[in-house]
C-alpha cells in the first residue's frame, strides 16, 4: 500500500520535560520534518481535567506547523478494558467514552487501549478477562462510531495480550471501528531467536501458569485488523523503547509487512527520544520514508 497518506506521529516523552521548554522540542521536531505529535496519556488526562486543553493543544501545535496524531488512552490499573474492579469499571468506561468524543472532535483516527490490567499471574482467569474486554468494547463502540475513531487494542507481552487473545476479543464484533495496534517491541520480546530461552525474558513472572512458549508470527495474525502501530526496538528481552537499529528487530521485514496492512491508518514512533537524550534530528532521519516502507 502507499504510505503517502499514512502519517507518522511521535510519542516522544515530551511531557517529561518542563512545559517552559516543550516548545523548543516542538520546534525541533517541525524543523526536522515531523508533521504529527501523538496525544499520549498525560495529555489525555489533562483533557479530562481541563476541557479547554484540547483546543489549546491544537493551537499550540499549529504554531509549529504540527498536528495531533492518534490518541493513546490512559492505561494500567483503573484504565485498561479488562480491569476487574466492579466499582471502578463504570468510571473507566465513562473516561474512555469521553476521550473518544474528544478524539473525534480533534479529527483523530485511532484510539489505542490496553487489555492487561486485571490479570493476575498467580491464577488462571482467562474467561473472565475476555468477558470483561468484550463487555467494555460493547459499551465503547457506539461512541467510537459516533466519533468516527477506530479503537485499537494493543498487544503486550503477557498471556492475555497476545495476538490470539486479541483476535478472540474482536471476534464477536464486525465493526470497522475496532482494530489492532501492533507494538513492535512487545511482540519482539515474545519472539524466538538463536540462543534465546523463553525464561530469559524480563516479564517471565507473568507466565508462571502458562506454557513458556514463544509467540512468533503475531504481526501476520494481526495484519488484517491492524490500524496503527507503535515502533520501537529492543534486544528481545525487555521493553527498552530504543531507536530502530539499536536492538535486534528485523526492521525491513516488520515495516514491509506493516506497510502492506490493508486497514493501516497511521503509525507512531514510541522511542523514548527525550528520556534517552536522542537527538531529534537523528530520530527523524531514522524514521525516513524508506524505513517506513520497509526498504
Amino acid at each position: 500500500m502507499s504510505l503517502r497518506n499514512v502519517p507518522l506521529s511521535y510519542y516522544c516523552g515530551l511531557t517529561t520535560v518542563p512545559e517552559s521548554v516543550q516548545n523548543n522540542f516542538l520546534a525541533e521536531f517541525a524543523a526536522n520534518g515531523a508533521t504529527h505529535i501523538g496525544v499520549g496519556v498525560a495529555w489525555c488526562q489533562q483533557m479530562l481535567a481541563e476541557p479547554a486543553f484540547a483546543d489549546k493543544l491544537v493551537k499550540r501545535l499549529a504554531e509549529f506547523g504540527l498536528q495531533p496524531g492518534g490518541m493513546h488512552a490512559p492505561w494500567g490499573p483503573g484504565h485498561d478494558i479488562t480491569i476487574t474492579d466492579v466499582q471502578r469499571r463504570p468510571y473507566m468506561i465513562a473516561e474512555h467514552q469521553a476521550l473518544l468524543a474528544i478524539a473525534g472532535n480533534l479529527g483523530l483516527k485511532t484510539y489505542t487501549v490496553h487489555p492487561h490490567a486485571g490479570f493476575e499471574p498467580t491464577r488462571r482467569h482467562d474467561e473472565q478477562l475476555h468477558s470483561l474486554a468484550v463487555e467494555t468494547l460493547e459499551q465503547l463502540l457506539p461512541q467510537a462510531e459516533k466519533s468516527q475513531v477506530v479503537i485499537a487494542i494493543e498487544n503486550n507481552f503477557t498471556p492475555p495480550t497476545t495476538s490470539d487473545r486479541l483476535l478472540a476479543m474482536i471476534e464477536p464484533f464486525a465493526s470497522p471501528w475496532l482494530g489492532f495496534c501492533y507494538d513492535t517491541g512487545h511482540a519482539h520480546i515474545l519472539e524466538s531467536a538463536p540462543g534465546k530461552a523463553f525464561t530469559d525474558i524480563a516479564p517471565i513472572s507473568h507466565w508462571q501458569l502458562y506454557p513458556k512458549e514463544f509467540h512468533d508470527g503475531q504481526l501476520e495474525q494481526m495484519a488484517p485488523h491492524l490500524v496503527t502501530c507503535h515502533l520501537h526496538d529492543n534486544a528481545g528481552l525487555t521493553d527498552s523503547h530504543l531507536l530502530p537499529g539499536k536492538g535486534t528487530i528485523d526492521w525491513p521485514r516488520v515495516m514491509g509487512a506493516i506497510s502492506r496492512c490493508p486497514r493501516l491508518l497511521e503509525m507512531h514512533c514510541e522511542v523514548n527520544i527525550i528520556p534517552q537524550c536522542i537527538p531529534i534530528r537523528t530520530a527523524c532521519e531514522v524514521f525516513s520514508p524508506a524505513f517506513l516502507a520497509g526498504v
